[in-house]
Parts: C-alpha cells; sequence; structure tokens
C-alpha cells in the first residue's frame, strides 16, 4: 500500500521518521529508520568580474561565491 505524507506544514529543520510493516498474519519486518531534513532556504550565488568593462582580447578576472546550508 502507497502512503503519501503531506510535509509542507513541517518547519526547517532535522526529522526522524520510523517504518514498521508486518501481514495480515502478524509476521513482523524490522523497522526502517530515516533521517530527512526540510530546508526552505534558497542557496545563494554570486560572479564578480574585473574590470566591468573591457576591449576584445583584455583579460577578465571572475570571482565566484556560493553558499547553502
Amino acid at each position: 500500500m502507497k502512503q503519501v505524507i503531506n510535509l509542507s506544514s513541517l518547519a526547517e529543520g532535522k526529522y526522524y521518521i520510523t517504518i514498521l510493516a508486518n501481514d495480515t498474519l502478524d509476521n513482523r519486518n524490522a523497522s526502517t529508520n530515516f533521517t530527512f531534513y526540510i530546508d526552505r532556504t534558497l542557496p545563494t550565488a554570486s560572479v564578480t568580474c574585473l574590470p566591468g568593462s573591457v576591449n576584445a582580447g583584455a583579460a577578465v578576472t571572475c570571482t565566484c561565491s556560493a553558499t547553502d546550508n
């Protein structure tokens, strides 16, 4: 059986879920544990190039950075 869990109302953070299964004869399966994270913060990226205005064939130096939590 497929079960859908709505996670849209959960706050950002670390969560744990344990899944247990058994059949109609009460044969039990070992439990399975999962850890998952809700991260609603978008990553950021930036690029800076110097000089800002150049002639054809001139060198340009670019610096790139990115962050994600």
